[in-house]
């Protein structure tokens, strides 16, 4: 659960207890904005992600600070995912050139999504096993965690030494 969970809970229940106590129905009223955000969160809460990744990287090997382009293809066979955010992890010694490893989006059941970047690294074996899927209600209340498969491997060479 979330703090922006907790803080509503801790809302709700303060006013309900504190409308008891007082016996004073029109404070017991504020509390029903609150339940009725709860609720509608928890209905539209997600029960499952049912997505499929699949990774593309243009080249298996190449040499130090060449440019490697990878792009990751996400389709939703389940239910319309209202509040999804898609993060593929970076190493520390990859400088992203262009694009961006993440994305949040809505994505409608049998829609397809595609992620894009260009990176530059030193050198070193670059291996990607999964790419990480959030999803949650309109109001990010109740989170769903995934690991989607999407193996990729990448060999970066040292770079080559010029010889005069």
């Amino acid at each position: 659960m979330k703090s922006k969970l907790h803080f509503l809970v801790l809302i709700q229940c303060g006013l309900i207890l504190s409308a008891l106590l007082i016996r004073n129905g029109r404070l017991l009223l504020l509390a029903i904005p609150f339940l009725v955000y709860l609720i509608v969160g928890f209905i539209q809460a997600p029960e499952e992600i049912k997505l499929v990744a699949d990774r593309t990287i243009d080249r298996t090997h190449a040499n130090a600070l060449e440019l490697i382009k990878i792009s990751i293809l996400i389709k939703n066979q389940g239910i319309t995912l209202v509040n999804l955010h898609l993060n593929d992890a970076l190493y520390p010694s990859m400088e992203l050139v262009e694009g961006l490893p993440h994305k949040a989006l809505t994505l409608t059941a049998g829609e397809t999504v595609e992620i894009n970047y260009v990176f530059r690294a030193e050198r070193g074996v670059y291996h990607w096993k999964t790419i990480n899927a959030c999803a949650s209600d309109p109001f990010g209340l109740f989170d769903l965690q995934s690991e989607l498969p999407a193996p990729g491997k990448v060999v970066v060479l040292p770079a080559p030494m010029r010889i005069y």
